[in-house]
């Protein structure tokens, strides 16, 4: 029991030496006086609750002084005079007239863009109107054609031929006519003429250039039927 009181009795000395040198070296190098010991004192007596409400405090303070200044500096600005009035008016005037400038930009962009629009419908009704007179005009020449007595002897004649022959001439009065004149008339042809010998014609055609005869086929299917609206 006593050698168990002496080593605690010898480690408190030890550590009552050591603190000792702890605080003569503190002293001896100036890092500790009387003032510091009174700081560190009052730090460890504060809460952290303590601290947090006077750093608000100060903040507050500080935040008031701040408002203060600034309304201070306010007060202390002279009145706008006479002149600087107006011309504060003038300047907001002049942002009112830009921003009415503007506005009146935009509108006539859309103007002219509705303009524009306008002019492009016009002009679909004017080729519209024209596609539909020009088919008008190629019905009434084929039924024409289907009356006359010379078109009907050269139908005949057509129908006469062997279908290489007939396709052969075909082909000529497409390539001879002016423009659409002499498919138009082709197409007159084939469209009178009975089915079975239509048929030889096409398959004739179809062996020589397979394009033309769809092509001819395709005007068989929309002949006498009006062109789409636009």
């Amino acid at each position: 029991m006593r050698a168990i009181w002496n080593a605690v009795s010898v480690f408190c000395v030890a550590n009552m030496l050591a603190l000792g040198g702890v605080v003569g070296w503190l002293a001896a190098t100036d890092r500790l006086d009387p003032e510091r010991i009174r700081e560190v004192r009052a730090s460890l007596t504060e809460t952290r609750a303590e601290r947090e409400s006077k750093a608000q405090a100060e903040a507050a303070r500080l935040a008031a002084e701040d408002q203060a200044k600034a309304k201070a500096a306010k007060d202390a600005r002279p009145p706008m005079s006479a002149a600087e009035k107006l011309q504060a008016r003038l300047e907001a005037g002049e942002v009112d007239t830009q921003r009415l400038m503007n506005m009146r930009t935009q509108v006539s962009a859309m103007q002219q863009s509705l303009r524009e629009a306008q002019e492009r419908i016009d002009q679909d009704r004017a080729a519209l109107a024209r596609d539909r007179a020009a088919f008008e005009a190629m019905i009434q020449e084929t039924r024409s054609l289907g009356e006359d007595t010379q078109f009907r002897k050269a139908l005949s004649a057509l129908e006469g031929m062997d279908p290489k022959a007939a396709s052969a001439m075909i082909r000529q009065i497409i390539t001879g006519g002016e423009g659409s004149a002499g498919s138009a008339l082709a197409i007159g042809y084939l469209n009178a003429m009975q089915d079975r010998k239509r048929n030889e014609i096409l398959g004739a055609i179809a062996r020589e250039e397979a394009t033309l005869a769809a092509d001819l086929l395709e005007r068989l299917r929309t002949y006498g039927l009006a062109p789409a609206g636009r």
